[in-house]
C-alpha cells in the first residue's frame, strides 16, 4: 500500500507542479489520496490510520486541552474498538489477497506441490558464479548429486529439505526449497539405451544371493578416506570380513550417507 501511494504521489507532482518550489502549494490538493480506497484491501490508508474516513471539507483545530467528558470518553471507547476492527479487517484482506496472488501464481507457472522424499536423489539449481570462476557462460545451472536427507515441514509452512552430496559427503547447512530441486535422472539412463534401436542393452546384474561366484553380498559401509586421490570406502560383509573398495552399489552408498546426515543432525 505505501509503496503504491508514493508512486501515485509521485506522478502527480510531475503532472500538477512545474517546479520543485511550487511542491508545498500543491500537496493538501494531493492528499486527498490517502482517502482512495485501496484496490484489494477495499479501504483508504486513512481509514486505517485514524479509524474514520478522511473529512474532505474545511480543516479546523480542536483548541480544547481540557479533560474529556464523559460524551468523548465513550467516543474514545467506540473508536478503540472500530480501528481494532478496521485493522482485523485489513489483517483478513491482506491474508486473502496473499492467497488469491498465489493461486494465480501457482495456475500461471503451472506449480507443483514438491514430493521428494527421504533417500531421493536430486540435483540443486545454483545460478551463482563464484568471484574468479573460469566458468561464466559455462556455468552449469544445476550441481550435485544429493541425497535428501530430511524434510522439515510446519503448521503453515511448506517443505524444505537438508542435502547431503552423494560423493563427498558434505551436507548443505541451510534449508533448502522444493522449487532448486530436481530429480537425479542419469540412473536411468540404461532403461533408455535398452529402448534405443541397434543399442545393446545393459546386462541384468543378478542379487547376490542368486549369484554363485564365491562372493560374500555387503551389508554396510563403516568409513570412507581417500587414497591417491581416489575415494575408497570400507565395506563390511556379510561374513563379518571387511574389505577397502573403491566402486559401492546405489544402495549401500545411500545408506551410509543417511546416516552420516543423522550423527550430524544429533551433534
Amino acid at each position: 500500500m505505501a509503496e503504491s501511494l508514493v508512486k501515485r504521489l509521485s506522478d502527480l507532482i510531475k503532472i500538477y507542479v512545474k517546479t520543485d518550489s511550487e511542491i508545498e502549494d500543491y500537496l493538501p490538493l494531493i492528499e486527498i489520496l490517502r482517502s482512495t480506497t485501496h484496490s484489494k484491501l477495499k479501504i483508504s490508508p486513512h481509514e486505517v490510520y485514524f479509524g474514520s474516513r478522511m473529512n474532505l471539507g474545511d480543516s479546523f483545530a480542536l483548541n480544547n486541552t481540557s479533560k474529556l467528558t464523559s460524551d468523548q470518553c465513550s467516543y474514545f471507547e467506540w473508536l478503540q474498538h472500530r480501528l481494532k476492527d478496521i485493522h482485523q479487517a485489513v489483517t483478513e484482506n491482506l491474508t486473502e489477497n496473499k492467497q488469491e496472488m498465489k493461486a494465480e501464481y501457482d495456475k500461471r507457472n503451472k506449480v507443483k506441490e514438491p514430493t521428494f522424499k527421504i533417500g531421493d536423489k536430486v540435483l540443486l539449481e545454483s545460478k551463482r558464479v563464484k568471484p574468479g570462476s573460469d566458468c561464466v557462460l559455462t556455468q552449469r545451472p544445476f550441481s550435485g548429486p544429493y541425497f535428501v536427507s530430511d524434510v522439515i515441514a510446519g503448521n503453515g509452512i511448506g517443505e524444505a529439505y537438508k542435502l547431503i552430496h552423494v560423493h563427498n559427503g558434505r551436507s548443505i547447512k541451510s534449508l533448502v526449497s522444493g522449487d532448486r530441486l530436481k530429480l537425479y535422472e542419469a540412473d536411468k539412463r540404461g532403461e533408455l539405451s535398452g529402448r534405443l534401436p541397434g543399442v545393446q542393452a545393459p546386462s541384468e546384474v543378478k542379487p547376490a544371493k542368486d549369484r554363485n561366484d564365491g562372493f560374500e553380498p555387503a551389508v554396510k559401509i563403516l568409513r570412507q578416506r581417500m587414497n591417491d586421490n581416489k575415494r575408497e570406502y570400507l565395506v563390511q560383509f556379510k561374513d563379518n570380513s571387511c574389505w577397502w573398495c573403491f566402486d559401492v552399489t546405489p544402495a549401500l552408498l545411500q545408506q551410509y550417507r543417511l546416516k552420516q546426515a543423522n550423527r550430524r543432525r544429533r551433534k
